[in-house]
């Protein structure tokens, strides 16, 4: 199975239309090395073998307020991937959209899953107003000696997990699932 691309970039990048991909492994992968991304269009990839909607690495700045839809049947589906990197001056991520991942078959759905492992930020905090869907909505990583914070006024859907006692969500919004 050949990994295929809908959209590879570098610096800033923005969706404002429909990206619709079929059996391939990313529909947006960006290397934004501390650039800004948006979305407020449709980030759909379905079929194959394990998905991402959206790969951030090196990540800056994540806005999405359109939506983002992995629906695959077998292997790891996530929504979104953020990773730190060198080049994040003010990293921040922002949901006021969708991000839906839903398996058709025994596959692991993700929502969002990330990961800070750049030793100068000290941790980041997520923002959701609008909805995370998936088995696991939230996945993250956020080093031993960073703070990672999910304040949540929308909706998720699916368990939360941080593993980090430097962790902490605030909601004012609906979370359906276990936060550990």
């Amino acid at each position: 199975h050949a990994v295929a691309e809908g959209m590879s970039c570098g610096g800033d990048a923005t969706n404002t239309g429909e990206l619709q991909v079929s059996d391939c492994q990313a529909a947006f992968d960006i290397e934004t090395q501390g650039g800004h991304t948006l979305n407020t269009g449709l980030i759909h990839v379905s079929g194959g073998d394990g998905a991402t909607g959206v790969t951030v690495s090196q990540a800056g700045t994540f806005d999405n307020q359109g939506d983002i839809r992995v629906d695959v049947e077998s292997g790891l589906l996530v929504g979104v991937s953020y990773s730190l990197g060198y080049y994040d001056q003010s990293p921040s991520f922002s949901n006021s959209g969708s991000i839906v991942v839903q398996s058709a078959g025994a596959a692991l759905s993700i929502g969002l899953q990330f990961d800070n492992y750049a030793s100068y930020i000290p941790g980041i905090t997520f923002y959701n107003s609008g909805l995370i869907q998936a088995e696991i909505a939230i996945r993250g990583d956020g080093g031993y000696d960073k703070f990672t914070e999910i304040r949540n006024s929308g909706h998720i859907v699916g368990d939360i997990q941080l593993g980090f006692t430097l962790d902490t969500v605030v909601n004012k919004g609906v979370i359906e699932g276990v936060v550990s």
